[in-house]
């Protein structure tokens, strides 16, 4: 069965302003970094690829079973324990939800309003891979992370058919770097397929 993640001369624009401004690209199966400075449209093209925007111009292609993982996790944390969030209302199972929060190294009885930062952070990933997705979009994924926050996400991020990180510098492990620059995607800037800088 063919995967493709992909964008065609997509423009986005916010109240007059052009962020986005033809953006294309593809990719398969795997992790890759699109990766780029503050305010260059990373969250935007994050959003426009799960949907949750539709483009001024152009086409996306994305799997419909996608998740969009928030880079504030106020954003879209509500419930009262850390279980109701990650279980909702039996909206994933029992067992995916019981092990996206080993996965995240949280207790499912702690009140989300004892979690830190950073736990609050990963409890949006635990989310994001719970709904089991074909493609997760995870934003800043590492920001407010010690090492073994960042080590437990780096370990998920491989168990997942195919996620798109966005994040200001290249990705190490990810399959593909793409840098985004001035509204387009700029290529892959001196990093390898396999995230080696050449």
């Amino acid at each position: 069965m063919t995967f493709e993640i992909s964008a065609r001369g997509v423009r986005f624009s916010y109240e007059g302003r052009e962020v986005l401004s033809g953006v294309s690209f593809s990719a398969g199966r795997g992790i890759i970094a699109i990766y780029g400075e503050n305010g260059c449209g990373k969250t935007t093209l994050g959003k426009l690829l799960a949907g949750i925007l539709k483009p001024s111009c152009g086409t996306i292609s994305a799997p419909s079973r996608t998740a969009f993982v928030f880079q504030n996790p106020n954003h879209q944390l509500f419930e009262e324990t850390v279980w109701e969030e990650v279980h909702g209302l039996g909206a994933v199972s029992s067992a995916a939800a019981e092990r996206a929060l080993v996965a995240m190294l949280l207790h499912p009885r702690r009140e989300c309003a004892s979690l830190s930062y950073g736990e609050r952070k990963r409890l949006a990933f635990a989310c994001g891979i719970a709904s089991e997705p074909a493609l997760l979009i995870a934003d800043e994924p590492f920001a407010s992370q010690d090492l073994f926050g960042r080590q437990a996400i780096t370990k998920a991020l491989r168990r997942i058919p195919s996620a798109i990180l966005l994040t200001h510098n290249p990705v190490s492990f990810a399959a593909k770097n793409m840098r985004l620059h001035r509204g387009k995607i700029q290529g892959n800037c001196g990093i390898t397929q396999k995230g080696e800088r050449t």
